[in-house]
């Protein structure tokens, strides 16, 4: 889908008692973001009601990260319709103007320390950002992988490599491309066992987001194949030996185009460090869910063209190393793999820890005529990334990775257990929870979910994003216009933490970074 303009609002909440800052206000395939109080105003006030008097000034300046460097574009909110709106005890609206200019917008006279909406348009995935604040200035500012616009990939386009230079291929290896400029990124497992050359097809398209054609692009081709790490027994590690860059790559719409990639180990041969603590992952893991039925360890090297602007999603990985059933003992050994780009660009590692767990629905059409489940890799996890500088990773304390935040603790919906089934929760419960034992949490972000029994494939679960919601408050209540009488709900409670970022700039990232999120049971209004 082409990037287009569009209209930027706000919503303001009145006071609204004890909890006003977590009063939440109609919402739809969006994002909210809550900043905490604090700081000081621009009388130079402090305490609870500190920086949330007078003008409320918005900034986004954006920069997107193609293969030359950084592109910065400020939105243009010059005839966006930026208006506050203030939601009346009754329900009803006030409607304050705003003002708006290139990178910026301003909006006067809006009542004191109120909250209020603000839906930044995000570039990266064409849907909108909510940013629910009290501060009077918020930088809602983005990092973006691919240039900021290009030709349609919507109506789709066809790329035929004819890979030769394979070592013999086993099943477990990827042949993996990535176009930056056109945010393309495709991952295939296209031959038979013992292939040393043959032909792999990839479509590029639109799924989700901003994906252009290729116009003059550079496509990095990657071949990742299994290594025998020696590490622990069950361990597997793949990286990359080998690869193909293709400069000046053009894929017309609706034709195929075919290139001709000649696989070697040209470039750069780099080294990383690895030391990776699994005891302290470990020891949070039972408050992720006290239903998770085992433990997938994990850790990813990933080319990272933002450098320390934190993550970026589906990159394809230099290397990775799975551990299924850790033993919770310190790891360390080094992994070695071929680097084909600039070397200006940043690389990062991540380590990950997954549990599985179980989803159970009440549904007539499920098989069996009263409940459906399903498990996999599915929202309880530890998420953490880390820079590099030569071959060591860049801990905060210099020592192995670990975790830098863990769970929220006693997750609760209107009171109950938020980890059970729980049922007659109305369409506008409050969410509340303790922080974390460990850490410091920049923000914490609640995710919201419809499932549904699959009607092809009953024995399965729809899961449909609804909102995500940011908060600095432990309690949350959901706003309307999200849940549904007659329909099944979870949601997934990050605490989350990115060195350096304040919660004013919730769009921006930074390493080290951190994620531990916590899966509810099911529930229904």
């Amino acid at each position: 889908m082409m990037r287009t303009r569009l209209a930027l609002s706000i919503v303001v909440l009145a006071p609204m008692g004890a909890f006003a800052c977590v009063q939440l206000f109609g919402i739809d395939d969006g994002i909210l973001v809550s900043v905490p109080e604090g700081g000081s105003d621009a009388n130079g006030d402090s305490g609870p009601d500190a920086g949330c008097a007078g003008r409320i000034t918005v900034t986004k300046n954006d920069h997107f990260v193609t293969n030359n460097g950084p592109v910065p574009s400020s939105w243009d909110f010059t005839d966006a319709g930026a208006a506050v709106f203030v939601i009346a005890s009754d329900g009803g609206l006030t409607t304050y103007p705003g003002q708006g200019t290139l990178g910026s917008f301003t909006v006067d006279g809006v009542p004191d320390c109120v909250e209020y909406y603000v839906t930044p348009p995000n570039r990266q995935t064409g849907t909108a950002t909510w940013v629910f604040a009290k501060e009077r200035n918020l930088d809602v500012s983005e990092w973006v992988v691919g240039k900021p616009v290009g030709p349609s990939a919507d109506g789709g386009a066809q790329l035929a490599l004819n890979v030769t230079g394979l070592t013999p291929w086993t099943p477990s290896d990827v042949l993996g491309m990535w176009a930056v400029d056109s945010n393309f990124i495709g991952l295939v497992q296209p031959f038979n066992p013992g292939d040393v050359m043959g032909v792999a097809n990839f479509d590029i398209r639109s799924v989700g987001g901003d994906t252009w054609l290729l116009q003059n692009d550079t496509l990095y081709v990657l071949d990742t194949a299994f290594v025998d790490a020696s590490v622990m027994a069950g361990a597997t590690l793949s990286t990359v030996r080998q690869s193909y860059v293709a400069t000046n790559v053009t894929t017309p719409s609706g034709q195929t185009t075919t290139i001709d990639a000649a696989l070697t180990a040209t470039g750069q041969s780099t080294t990383i460090n690895i030391a990776w603590d699994h005891s302290a992952f470990a020891l949070h893991a039972g408050e992720l869910n006290p239903t998770l039925q085992g433990i997938n360890q994990f850790i990813f090297i990933d080319p990272n063209p933002v450098g320390g602007h934190g993550y970026i999603t589906g990159s394809p990985d230099f290397a990775t190393y799975v551990l299924p059933n850790g033993n919770g003992s310190l790891e360390s050994f080094p992994v070695t793999f071929n680097n084909p780009f600039p070397a200006q660009w940043a690389i990062d590692v991540g380590a990950s820890f997954f549990t599985n767990v179980d989803i159970t629905l009440d549904s007539p059409t499920a098989e069996g005529g009263v409940a459906q489940t399903q498990s996999g890799f599915y929202g309880a996890s530890f998420f953490c990334l880390f820079g590099v500088s030569g071959s060591d990773v860049l801990t905060p304390d210099g020592g192995p990775m670990a975790p830098l935040v863990s769970p929220v603790l006693i997750p609760k919906i209107n009171g109950q257990d938020l980890f059970t089934h729980v049922t007659g929760v109305g369409v506008e419960p409050t969410l509340s929870w303790n922080a974390p034992s460990l850490g410091t949490v920049t923000t914490y972000y609640v995710t919201v979910r419809e499932l549904s029994v699959n009607a092809v494939k009953p024995s399965r679960v729809n899961v449909d994003l609804l909102a995500r919601i940011f908060t600095s408050s432990t309690t949350l209540r959901i706003p309307p216009g999200i849940l549904e009488l007659g329909k099944q709900y979870d949601v997934s409670i990050d605490a989350s933490y990115s060195a350096g970022i304040p919660s004013t700039s919730p769009t921006l990232f930074a390493w080290p970074q951190c994620d531990a999120t916590i899966l509810s049971g099911v529930f229904a209004p």
